[in-house]
């Protein structure tokens, strides 16, 4: 946490000292002999484990931030493998919040079950990250994610037990899980009762599925008959943004950066939500990408009726190398961003 924090403070010599440290951080975090260590996958992962899982995901997280090119290769690599494996042993299904009560409700145990599904659903955030931005191959499934989403950020920020029991009882408590969910909205238009279940879902697990949505993206354009894909898809995008609709209206307060901060308190700053008040840009990017696929399917489709003889080879207008730094989708995005002009 002070290498992550010293690398992108305000003051230079704290970036340049935490650099640094940021080779020698990563070798003790992904040595040590927790995080090695693997436990038995049948009960619930120690906190020691968790912390170490955490440990290895800020690592990976500053050196793909402000690393060496060589880190940032090293990190999507290899490193992220490893941590995707002991993501495995700890067990993603392990990541589950219970029906709570105020009989059975245990304040630790909630705050140790909720780092759990926190840090595995940033390891998926990193995974579709590498994604978009690298166009590597997706490391973890979406099936795979038989997990709870994260609770409200009101949950998570309680100051006691008392308070956050009484957030956990006024939200919802459905058993949803992530890959279920995922699923849900790729098929047809979701019913007013399935939007007021999950539209309490909070920007990080939102961003979290539209993230999922590049995941399946980048799989259809790896098949032989890509529009076969496209339909849940489009589907995902559409259902995706009615839920983004229904929590915007939520805590408007929480979710801006700019004249309402005046309103706030200067104390309560750090509860406003982060990054993922960006994932209306990751949909948007995601509809381009799935339009282009689309446009380009049938493209050849057309061409082969007009003239059957010809062997129309399909063209691949989206991302053509594998595995490589940040430049080509840069491209890719600026070219959009001309056609939208």
């Amino acid at each position: 946490m002070v290498t992550i924090g010293a690398s992108v403070s305000s003051s230079e010599a704290d970036r340049l000292a935490a650099k640094q440290f940021f080779n020698c951080v990563e070798e003790a975090v992904f040595c040590d002999d927790q995080f090695c260590t693997e436990e038995d996958r049948r009960l619930f992962p120690s906190k020691a484990k968790i912390q170490s899982l955490q440990a290895a995901y800020i690592v990976m997280l500053y050196q793909n931030w402000e690393g060496s090119t060589s880190s940032k290769g090293r990190i999507r690599r290899f490193r992220y493998s490893t941590v995707v494996a002991v993501a495995r042993d700890v067990g993603v299904g392990h990541a589950r919040h219970e029906i709570y009560s105020a009989a059975t409700f245990d304040w630790q145990d909630f705050i140790l079950r909720e780092e759990l599904i926190r840090v595995i659903l940033w390891i998926f955030l990193l995974d579709t990250a590498f994604v978009i931005f690298n166009n590597v191959p997706p490391r973890m499934a979406i099936k795979e994610m038989k997990m709870s989403f994260a609770r409200n950020d009101a949950c998570f920020q309680a100051s006691n037990s008392e308070i956050c029991l009484q957030q956990v009882m006024i939200g919802h408590q459905e058993p949803h899980l992530l890959s279920s969910a995922c699923e849900m909205i790729c098929n047809g238009t979701i019913t007013d009762g399935e939007l007021a279940s999950f539209g309490h879902l909070g920007s990080l697990n939102l961003f979290v599925a539209t993230s999922a949505i590049h995941s399946m993206i980048f799989q259809a354009q790896q098949s032989f008959s890509p529009q076969l894909q496209l339909g849940p898809i489009y589907n995902a995008l559409a259902n995706w943004h009615l839920l983004w609709q229904r929590h915007i209206k939520a805590d408007a307060v929480m979710r801006s950066h700019d004249v309402a901060l005046l309103t706030l308190d200067i104390t309560r700053l750090w509860q406003r939500e982060g990054f993922s008040r960006f994932a209306p840009e990751y949909w948007m990017l995601a509809s381009m990408l799935v339009q282009r696929l689309d446009r380009t399917e049938q493209d050849v489709i057309d061409k082969s009726r007009e003239d059957p003889e010809v062997k129309i080879e399909p063209k691949d207008e989206l991302l053509e190398n594998y595995d490589t730094d940040m430049r080509q989708v840069n491209s890719l995005i600026a070219e959009f961003q001309k056609v939208m002009l």
